[in-house]
Order: structure tokens, then C-alpha cells, then sequence
């Protein structure tokens, strides 16, 4: 693998015992679409084996295993607009996926993952509220007058 591909990534410490590394805007341009389909989005990561060369990684996968069922942790997480309602890899809640990077070496899952989430239009909702509150007070007043005429 290049040196060069990891020259623009950020690494930030969190704490003592863990770091975060967040890779370039281009990088997620080069292995990712995200299509919006009303109001669906949907996430397609497709690393080429080529870009990310794993096969080493077989000579480490007992010490894997032993990382993955001790505290250790290595996860790669995603942020999604709205909720997500399916993901084909890791664990969801609400709009984060959580993928543990560990699983996904030792079991040699292809580097490629489908996420779909719903935004609600919470929006629409509340125009139909007040537009249902306006219509009760104008005939309510409505009402009112009448009685008053008669």
C-alpha cells in the first residue's frame, strides 16, 4: 500500500486508551454514493480490494479473535440523515451504524455495505396541525356569530 494514501487522514486522541481517525472528504467520494430517493437515503461503501489490501491480515486472525472477545474495540461508524432502517453489516441505532472492524476481518466479509435510512417529514405534520387548529377556530367563530345574530 501506498504511503501516500494515508497522508490527508486526521488522527485525534480521545482518551488515554483510544483515537479516532477520520479519513478525507475525497477518500469517502472515491468509495461511497449516497442516493436520495424522497425521502429514503441510501448509502452504498464499496472498497476495492485493490485500494485496501486486507489479505495480511490472515496471518493476525487468531490475535484478532482475541482482541475482538476481549474490551478491545475497532469500529468504523457511520452517520446517516434521518433513522436508519436496514444495513446489511453492524449494529444501528437511530442514524449511527457501528461496524466492528474486528468481525469483519476475521470473517473475510467483502468490504461493501448497503445502508438505508428514512428521514421523516415532521414538517408536513405540523402545517396539517395548525392548518386542522385553524379550521376548528374558524368555524368556531364562525359559529359564534351566528348565534350571536340569532
Amino acid at each position: 500500500m501506498d504511503y501516500d494514501f494515508f497522508k490527508d487522514w486526521t488522527i485525534k486522541k480521545q482518551t488515554d486508551s483510544s483515537l479516532s481517525i477520520e479519513s478525507p472528504t475525497s477518500f469517502i467520494k472515491e468509495i461511497s454514493t449516497l442516493t436520495k430517493q424522497n425521502n429514503k437515503y441510501i448509502l452504498s461503501i464499496d472498497i476495492p480490494k485493490n485500494m485496501l489490501d486486507t489479505s495480511e491480515l490472515n496471518h493476525y486472525k487468531n490475535t484478532l479473535q482475541l482482541l475482538n472477545s476481549s474490551n478491545a474495540t475497532c469500529s468504523f461508524k457511520i452517520t446517516m440523515p434521518g433513522t436508519i432502517i436496514s444495513s446489511n453489516v453492524g449494529k444501528y441505532q437511530q442514524n449511527v451504524v457501528t461496524i466492528n472492524l474486528f468481525e469483519l476481518f476475521i470473517e473475510e466479509k467483502a468490504l461493501s455495505f448497503h445502508i438505508i435510512s428514512k428521514k421523516e417529514n415532521n414538517h408536513l405534520l405540523l402545517y396539517f396541525i395548525t392548518l386542522i387548529i385553524l379550521l376548528v377556530l374558524i368555524i368556531i367563530l364562525i359559529f359564534i356569530k351566528k348565534r350571536q345574530k340569532d
